[in-house]
């Protein structure tokens, strides 16, 4: 009798730590989603010196600025602009020369390559 009640004791005690460990045990917090991002991909022979975008149909916004002094050759990521999909946009570079785009969805093209006139013909 006496190893029954040892028995029923050790079971006993085993769950009560089984059910104060998982009471006790933090939650994992779901990870935070990461922003989208935009890939800048300057391949002209020339510095971006500021790229500007503004929501399309919204009469109201004004441009943002979303990168600057982006040097010949190189990619970067920006923070995806808030204010829908379609943006108008507007650049310039160091050799006076510019560029603008009426309507680019952002959400379906998520990289931005500069390319000189001759290199895109």
């Amino acid at each position: 009798m006496t190893s029954v009640l040892r028995s029923l004791a050790l079971v006993s005690g085993l769950v009560v730590c089984a059910s104060m460990s998982a009471y006790a045990a933090p939650k994992a917090k779901p990870k935070a989603k990461a922003a989208p991002q935009l890939i800048i991909d300057n391949q002209r022979g020339v510095m971006l010196v500021q790229l500007s975008v503004t929501p399309k149909g919204d009469k109201k916004a004004t441009a943002a600025v979303i990168a600057t002094n982006v040097e010949a050759g190189t990619k970067i990521n920006v923070p995806f602009p808030s204010g829908g999909c379609v943006f108008a946009l507007k650049g310039s570079f160091d050799d006076d020369s510019g560029l603008e785009f009426d309507a680019v969805d952002l959400c379906k093209d998520h990289t931005l390559t500069l390319v000189d006139d001759s290199a895109a013909q």
